[in-house]
């Protein structure tokens, strides 16, 4: 969330035509995730580098134009890798077909003769037609498909006794996160619940999309599954927030404790026993009352952010932009007007 929120930024300055702004705002992208694994060096995230923010930052120096190719470049290429080493491999989500497209296009406006016939041999792609290039322009959609996943409750049972230094909770551990466990206390344990963070998936019918515009079809590529990412990073924190949410529960568990004994002392033994009970019973009710997880999420987002980019001849265009379901039928189409295309800029 923290990372989109200056993407989402750079998006807002681009809109107000204010182009050096949004990349400022795209830059700290990368200090940011730079900054978050190092301050957790024994737990770092997965998600380390965000290849959508990496291929919106080279689209933004692609329109800065000439003496920022070579920014362009750089960004692409680091779009790529993160494609490959991570978004792949952990969300499930490649590198869309036209960032090889980007990467050449970028190497050649830069004069990188040698990037050029390096790529066009891995990507087994022609070299770009520069001419083409600086004599056409393109419309890129950004889709914001769906809605966010969100937090919720996951209760898991812990207990305490004599002899253990800290509560026991019983859990699995995978790469899907934690699953709670059936739990037998030993005899005088006590037993309480501790509230864990978890995502759940909010449906959508929506899946796919395509940009229509002078009888040429684009259809839109999935490179960002925020609910995806977000999953994996929240499980890869965890361990962290486990620790600090069974020491919470701890404390609490441990005052309503306090609180039970003090009573016995103060009326006596029989009574006290039973009043005890009374306070142990009214503490373990307040305690799972009020035990909850850290819920706060950013639930304005998207589930996934998908791109499409179509090359034009100058001009002014109208279009359509239709939507599919996961079956491939088509649910709703909205037209879009007063596209504006101009040469060698998107």
């Amino acid at each position: 969330e923290k990372v989109l929120l200056n993407v989402y930024n750079a998006m807002n300055y681009l809109s107000l035509d204010n182009l050096e702004d949004a990349l400022v705002e795209i830059r700290r992208v990368n200090e940011k995730l730079a900054l978050f694994n190092t301050r957790y060096e024994e737990h770092k995230n997965r998600y380390e580098q965000d290849a959508f923010a990496h291929w919106f930052s080279g689209l933004l120096f692609e329109m800065e134009g000439y003496g920022a190719y070579d920014d362009a470049l750089i960004s692409y290429k680091k779009s790529y890798e993160a494609y490959q080493e991570a978004y792949e491999p952990l969300f499930g989500t490649p590198p869309p077909p036209f960032l090889r497209e980007d990467i050449l296009r970028a190497a050649a406006l830069a004069g990188f003769e040698d990037e050029v016939a390096h790529f066009s041999h891995a990507f087994g792609s022609p070299p770009p037609d520069l001419e083409t290039i600086r004599k056409t322009g393109e419309i890129v959609l950004i889709h914001e498909n769906g809605e966010s996943p969100q937090k919720t409750d996951l209760f898991v049972t812990c207990y305490a006794a004599r002899g253990l230094p800290v509560p026991l909770c019983s859990v699995d551990w995978s790469e899907q996160g934690m699953t709670p466990k059936r739990i037998v206390p030993p005899i005088g344990g006590r037993v309480f619940q501790v509230a864990f963070p978890k995502y759940r998936r909010v449906p959508y019918q929506i899946r796919s999309s395509a940009l229509q515009v002078a009888e040429r079809r684009a259809p839109t590529h999935l490179m960002e599954d925020i609910a995806a990412i977000a999953e994996q990073t929240l499980n890869d924190r965890m361990g962290r927030i486990f620790a600090k949410t069974v020491a919470r529960a701890a404390t609490k568990f441990a005052a309503g404790y306090a609180l039970e004994k003090g009573v016995e002392r103060a009326v006596g033994k029989r009574e006290g026993e039973l009043a005890g009970a009374a306070v142990k019973i009214f503490a373990g009710l307040v305690n799972q009352a009020t035990e909850e997880a850290d819920k706060r999420s950013w639930l304005t987002l998207p589930a996934e952010i998908r791109v499409a980019r179509v090359r034009l001849p100058p001009g002014t265009y109208d279009g359509t932009i239709e939507f599919f379901d996961q079956y491939g039928n088509l649910l709703l189409t909205r037209e879009v007007t007063d596209l504006h295309v101009e040469a060698g800029r998107a």
